[in-house]
């Protein structure tokens, strides 16, 4: 029996940007399982406990290529909205290539 692979979606923006909301819009209006692994959630379990050193440095890096997939506008777009251009994106492509992009950067500077 053949399986799908699954998706990542990797929302990223600043604090109280509506990350957690167009999560809520993902996981209530999606087909299939969708889990948040935020850093948010990462603290609530983990109280009193620094920012791992990794989440920190994502948190740092993570818009200094500026290389992205999809960009949603929240002051413009609602959650509902935001996760509608999401699921057509994810629907009707292109494919992502944000990572492979970003690795090329990287490569192109050793």
């Amino acid at each position: 029996m053949a399986r799908n692979a699954g998706q990542i979606i990797i929302l990223n923006g600043v604090p109280r940007s509506g990350k957690s909301s167009i999560v809520a819009e993902i996981q209530a209006n999606f087909d299939g399982l969708w889990m948040s692994l935020g850093v948010d959630r990462f603290m609530a379990c983990t109280p009193g406990s620094p920012v791992p050193p990794p989440v920190l440095r994502w948190q740092q890096a993570v818009h200094v290529p500026g290389v992205y997939d999809l960009e949603v506008d929240t002051s413009l777009l609602t959650p509902g909205e935001c996760a509608d251009a999401i699921r057509r994106r994810l629907a009707e492509g292109p494919a992502g290539s944000a990572f492979r992009r970003i690795a090329e950067m990287s490569s192109d500077c050793k």
